[in-house]
């Protein structure tokens, strides 16, 4: 993310929390509509650590998370954020896989292995 004069990089960080969560609450609110949406939370977790590494990426996600289980919490709708909590691992693991440049197929044995 570029940095401007005047821009700390701070303007950015509620915008990607809010993104993060909304990612994650789609499928536990509109089920029926959006529930493919839980097989992209691994690529959101894998593209927000490669993006801005494993400190910033983080705590975008874990952020988002909070702000997602607290609108979880309040909605009732634990149990889907619970199953969405579990392919979080996966995000991890393949950013890990990428950063150690493991083949394709350890990769993706470690991240079915995690699911």
């Amino acid at each position: 993310m570029s940095q401007g004069k005047g821009t700390p990089e701070k303007i950015g960080f509620p915008r990607h929390i809010l993104f993060v969560a909304t990612i994650i609450l789609l499928p536990v609110l509109f089920g029926t509509m959006f529930g493919w949406v839980h097989g992209t939370i691994p690529l959101l977790v894998f593209y927000f650590l490669r993006l801005y590494g494993k400190n910033v990426g983080g705590k975008y996600i874990l952020f988002g998370w909070i702000l997602a289980g607290i609108a979880g919490i309040a909605l009732e709708a634990v149990e889907q954020l619970i199953f969405s909590l579990t392919l979080v691992p996966a995000g991890f693991i393949l950013s890990d896989s990428v950063e150690r440049k493991e083949s394709i197929f350890l990769s993706g044995m470690k991240t079915t292995a995690a699911i």
